[in-house]
């Protein structure tokens, strides 16, 4: 699909674009046409052609008789600069718009852009690491709960000290090792 328009010069719109048509298009049904270069067009299978007149719009005069909540504006024309139709949008703005300071404010920096997406999976993060630090707070707590546990049993046992035969008889055993050991050695003659 092409759509091409340029200022009035003939009596009809296909008048006016005919030789571009012709240029890229092959429009008749038993010749196909090449460029240059070898390259054979593509057929037309369907065009249509059509004037418009364009309507200039003088916003002072519009405000006269218009309504208070009509805004009408000029017609697109064929120049490629939008410089006018950029001014008559942003004289709009400001009429529709008389609080606003920007008319058309730069785009935000794409590493400022927060998308749903992301907010939403950084609150399940968040949550995440809440709950698994009142979790480890809760451990923290049930072993400090432990050990002053403990330190209240053995305070309670310091009087008794039940050792077991075993561990007793070890015990003497290394006891009498030891003291061996650090006696000196008397000659005997």
């Amino acid at each position: 699909v092409c759509h091409w328009m340029c200022p009035s010069v003939a009596s009809t719109a296909q008048k006016d674009l005919q030789c571009v048509v012709d240029h890229f298009y092959c429009t008749t049904p038993t010749t196909a046409v090449s460029d240059g270069a070898g390259i054979a067009n593509p057929r037309a299978i369907w065009s249509l052609s059509y004037n418009m007149e364009l309507c200039c719009v003088d916003q002072e005069m519009m405000l006269a008789g218009t309504p208070t909540n009509l805004y009408v504006t000029s017609d697109p024309t064929s120049k490629i600069i939008y410089d006018e139709a950029i001014l008559e949008a942003k004289l709009l703005f400001k009429k529709i718009c008389p609080d606003e300071m920007d008319f058309m404010p730069p785009p935000p920096d794409p590493e400022d852009i927060v998308y749903e997406e992301q907010v939403v999976q950084e609150e399940q993060v968040a949550q995440e690491e809440q709950v698994a630090q009142e979790e480890q707070v809760a451990q923290e707590e049930q072993v400090a709960q432990e050990i002053e546990e403990a330190k209240e049993k053995d305070g309670a046992d310091k009087g008794e000290v039940d050792i077991s035969p075993d561990i007793a008889e070890s015990d003497r055993a290394v006891s009498d090792k030891e003291q061996t050991e650090q006696q000196p050695a008397t000659e005997s003659s």
